[in-house]
């Protein structure tokens, strides 16, 4: 049979996501599965289920092997024989024989993960950025990932929190950060449910890509609302709004950061001025930001870990120092707010 290699290339790329590429934990876990016009990965976390119409492969083979082998050759059709052991693929001059493997009780896992039809419909580009909102790269806490409630997304590190606030209300589920670092590849997930302990997410193209879900009874949901809702009802000691140059420059001053307990500290001293400042061994940086001031009693200097700000992406345009006046002690840590009309985050300075 002829078979167009970028096409099948474009829906096996979609699968990988659901092969172990380390050591393989159970059986079948770094295979792809082809099986009536569907292509399949399942390795105990992540699963993903394409639907291949006109595809008439049926077997299961080494996963990254075959993607491998196939992402290399030239041509853009290929030939497959089928035999009962292998598949022999033909490219002008190239042969290549892959190895068909057991295929056991794989097809009874895609079966077990058949969707139900209660999905919920949302809007993809919302849970997209949800998702990059709350996501806190290596979380070393046992809250890691993003928990969803209703209308809101919400991650925490007991440093950092996240909260956004979503256009539609989901099931409630809470996934790993593992799940949360692929998922956010996507930004045509239109559909979602919960299923049998998996959280299931349908593309506009009809991709399943299932993630098991945590339990949700560890979520540690109440103490993290109460301490939002209590951040969020303090008084500030000033708020500014921010601009583009401010996110700009803390990249610009990350080049010069130094480290401190895995922090990159980045300075911003705030006042008639904002001025960003960073030193290190290498050299020093120093700018001040056009067109932002704080009427402030004297100019305050505080630190931060660059990657509170810069992870934000511009998203946030408004900054909060959560004091009770303007005269708050430098020589501790501060809680600070980013906000938005749908998100805020929680953090504090670096002392």
């Amino acid at each position: 049979m002829k078979i167009n290699k970028s096409n099948l290339l474009k829906s096996l790329t979609k699968v990988l996501p659901g092969i172990d590429t380390g050591n393989v934990r159970i059986e079948g876990a770094d295979t792809i599965v082809f099986s009536n016009g569907h292509i399949y990965s399942y390795n105990s976390e992540i699963s993903v289920d394409v639907e291949c119409e006109g595809l008439e492969l049926e077997g299961v083979v080494k996963g990254n092997d075959f993607y491998n082998c196939l992402s290399k050759l030239p041509g853009e059709e290929i030939d497959v024989e089928v035999t009962n052991k292998t598949w022999e693929i033909k490219d002008g001059a190239i042969k290549v024989s892959i190895k068909l493997l057991e295929q056991g009780n794989l097809l009874e896992r895609f079966k077990s993960l058949t969707p139900t039809d209660d999905w919920v419909e949302i809007d993809g580009d919302d849970f997209n950025m949800a998702l990059k909102t709350c996501m806190i790269q290596g979380n070393a806490t046992n809250f890691g990932g993003v928990y969803f409630i209703k209308d809101t997304a919400i991650s925490t590190n007991r440093c950092i929190i996240n909260k956004y606030i979503l256009k539609n209300e989901y099931p409630t589920f809470w996934i790993s950060e593992k799940a949360v670092k692929e998922i956010s590849k996507w930004n045509n997930f239109d559909k979602v449910q919960f299923n049998k302990a998996w959280v299931q997410f349908m593309s506009d193209d009809g991709v399943v890509f299932s993630v098991r879900g945590l339990n949700i009874e560890n979520y540690p949901y109440k103490q993290v609302s109460e301490i939002i809702s209590a951040q969020v009802t303090q008084n500030s000691a000033f708020t500014i709004e921010l601009n583009s140059q401010f996110y700009e420059a803390l990249g610009r001053a990350s080049e010069f950061s130094h480290n401190v307990d895995e922090y990159f500290v980045v300075d911003v001293e705030f006042g008639k001025e904002v001025k960003v400042e960073s030193s290190r061994d290498s050299g020093d940086y120093e700018e001040v930001i056009t067109g932002l001031s704080v009427d402030l009693p004297e100019t305050k200097k505080l630190s931060f870990d660059f990657k509170d700000f810069i992870a934000s992406e511009k998203f946030f345009n408004t900054f909060k120092v959560l004091a009770d006046s303007p005269d708050f002690p430098t020589n501790a840590p501060i809680h600070c707010m980013l906000e938005n009309d749908c998100a805020i985050k929680i953090f504090s300075s670096v002392v």
